[in-house]
């Protein structure tokens, strides 16, 4: 899985955040492999939580 060397960067940073470069390497690595993809987007919907809210208990 060539498309997953070197994208720690690109799965750590949100996604929001990523460079152009980093979008494409991010859809790269989501199509090479389907359970990493789950797992950035569950990633992505848990900052989102905390993102939203105002204090701890609202993100719960």
């Amino acid at each position: 899985m060539d498309s997953l060397k070197g994208s720690k960067y690109t799965l750590l940073k949100a996604e929001n955040d990523l460079s152009s470069e980093h979008k494409i390497k991010l859809k790269q690595v989501k199509d090479a492999s389907e359970r990493v993809g789950a797992l950035h987007t569950l990633k992505e919907e848990f900052h989102s939580l905390f993102e939203k809210s105002n204090n701890l208990g609202d993100g719960i």
